[in-house]
């Protein structure tokens, strides 16, 4: 997994490279921040649920009893604060950019498992496209992919640390302030990896909810 983002991030590298020489790449940093609704899922696996059916025949209700299987999960959600900062190329309304993503810990309570607190370091690769409409504010939209290293501080058991594959969807709103100046806002859906925990596969997602700025050179 790693050395697929390496041999992505050369990729990037060599392209605006050549995108350089011919003058049509402008290079870029942003900073942003960003209300952060982090979620892991316990799976449960799937048990069956009974339920009692009835109907009318003849003016006489019958009840039978069925049941069905579901997937059941323990579920915990916290939101905290997250700011990152990428390095990136324009070129024309595409943009290519290497993001670094710090979320603040957050506190995780479960009713079949002991309270995790959790910390998030993500490295992403995003791809972005600039809506032309001819306006100082246009819409744009992108997906990235990368990895995410947790840190997990579980009650009474200590910790544990993982990396896991991660990728996102971002779509957003950008205003040009200025020449070289933008500010970005929007919304990001990332999946930041699944694990194991006591034999237990769990899952972890965020949203957030972003406001940023961006220098173009």
């Amino acid at each position: 997994m790693i050395k697929k983002i390496v041999f992505l991030l050369l990729s990037m590298i060599f392209f605006a490279g050549t995108a350089f020489s011919s003058g049509e790449v402008r290079p870029y940093v942003s900073f942003k921040g960003a209300a952060s609704f982090v979620q892991s899922d316990f799976d449960l696996g799937y048990y069956p649920r009974y339920y009692r059916g009835g109907y009318y025949y003849n003016n006489v209700h019958y009840y039978y009893d069925d049941y069905y299987y579901r997937n059941y999960y323990d579920e915990s959600a916290d939101t905290v604060f997250a700011g990152s900062a990428s390095l990136g190329m324009k070129i024309k309304n595409l943009r290519f950019e290497c993001e670094y993503v710090y979320r603040t810990r957050a506190k995780q309570s479960y009713d079949f498992f002991p309270d995790i607190r959790q910390e998030f370091n993500s490295l992403m690769l995003n791809f972005l496209y600039d809506v032309p409409i001819g306006s100082k504010i246009y819409p744009y939209a992108g997906v990235g992919m990368g990895a995410t290293h947790v840190k997990n501080e579980i009650k009474y058991c200590g910790s544990e640390s993982k990396t896991c594959f991660s990728f996102a969807g971002d779509m957003g709103v950008s205003f040009e302030l200025a020449r070289h100046i933008n500010l970005d806002t929007g919304l990001k859906v990332t999946y930041l990896g699944a694990a194991k925990l006591e034999n237990t596969d769990y899952n972890m997602y965020a949203i957030d909810i972003y406001l940023g700025l961006r220098y173009t050179i």
